[in-house]
C-alpha cells in the first residue's frame, strides 16, 4: 500500500510514518513535527503517575491488604485477592472502551487530552484513599467485613479505570505528534525509561519510610501520598508542555 493511501485512510489526527533517513517523500506542506526538547521530556513524564501507582500496586498492595487491612479476618488472603482481581477486571473492561471512544470523540483540546485529564484525576483521588485506613468505616462506624471489602474493592477498581484512561490516551498520542520514526522511538523510549525510574523511586522511598516510620498505616499512607503527589506534578507538566491540538495541527497543516 502506498504512503498516499495510508494517509487517506488514517484518522484525522493520526499522521503517516516517515523514515527520517529518507524524507524525500514528505510533502512540502507537511513537517515531521514541531516538538521541542521540553515537549519531548514532557511527553516522557506523562505516564509517570501511572508508573508510580503501578509500582506501589504490584509491590506493596497485596502485603498491605493481607497483613494490615484484613489481618484480623479469617480469610484475609481471599479478601486481598478479591481486591486485586476487581482492579484488574476494571482495567480490562475500561481499556477497550477508552480506546474506542477516544477515537470517536474530538474536542477543542484534542482527542486524547480529555481522557488523560479524566484518568489523572481518577487515579490521584482513588489512590489517596487506597493506602490508608477505611475512611468509610470510620465515618459510618461500621468495621464489618462487608464495609471494608466494599471500600477496598471500590477504590482500586476506580483507580484502574483511571489508569486505563491515562495509559491509552498517552500511548495513542505518539502517532499524532510526529511523522518521524526516530522521534516516535525517542518518545516511547523516554516513556519506558521513566517507568523504570518510577519503580526505583517507589522502592527507595518505601525503604526509607519503613525504616523511619513505625506505625504501619502511616507507612503506607506516606508511600501513597509521596508517589501520587510526584506523579500528579509530572502529569501537570505534561499537560502544560504538550498541547495536543496545537502540535497535531502543526504536523497536519
Amino acid at each position: 500500500m502506498t504512503q498516499q493511501q495510508d494517509t487517506d485512510q488514517a484518522p484525522s489526527t493520526t499522521v503517516p510514518l516517515i523514515d527520517p533517513v529518507d524524507n524525500s517523500s514528505v510533502p512540502k506542506e507537511l513537517k515531521l513535527d514541531s516538538l521541542t526538547r521540553t515537549q519531548i521530556i514532557g511527553y516522557g513524564v506523562g505516564h509517570f503517575l501511572n508508573d508510580l501507582a503501578g509500582a506501589c500496586w504490584f509491590n506493596y498492595l497485596l502485603y498491605f491488604l493481607k497483613n494490615v487491612v484484613f489481618v484480623d479476618f479469617a480469610n484475609s488472603g481471599f479478601y486481598a485477592g478479591l481486591v486485586l482481581l476487581s482492579g484488574q477486571l476494571a482495567d480490562g473492561i475500561a481499556t477497550p472502551i477508552v480506546g474506542y471512544y477516544s477515537d470517536k470523540v474530538n474536542t477543542r483540546i484534542g482527542q486524547r487530552t480529555p481522557w488523560y485529564i479524566f484518568g489523572t484525576l481518577t487515579v490521584t483521588i482513588a489512590f489517596l484513599f487506597l493506602f490508608q485506613k477505611c475512611l468509610l468505616c470510620q465515618w459510618f462506624g461500621d468495621y464489618s467485613e462487608g464495609m471494608m471489602t466494599f471500600y477496598y474493592v471500590f477504590f482500586p477498581s476506580l483507580s484502574n479505570v483511571g489508569w486505563a484512561a491515562t495509559q491509552v490516551s498517552h500511548m495513542s498520542l505518539v502517532p499524532s505528534l510526529t511523522l518521524s520514526r526516530k522521534q516516535r522511538d525517542t518518545l516511547n523510549s523516554l516513556r519506558n525509561t521513566f517507568s523504570y525510574i518510577a519503580n526505583v523511586y517507589c522502592l527507595v522511598v518505601a525503604f526509607i519510610i519503613f525504616l523511619v516510620v513505625k506505625e504501619v498505616y502511616t507507612q503506607f499512607t506516606l508511600l501513597g501520598f509521596l508517589s501520587v503527589g510526584l506523579g500528579f506534578c509530572t502529569s501537570m507538566f505534561f499537560l502544560c508542555t504538550v498541547p495536543e491540538k496545537k502540535l497535531v495541527n502543526d504536523v497536519l497543516n
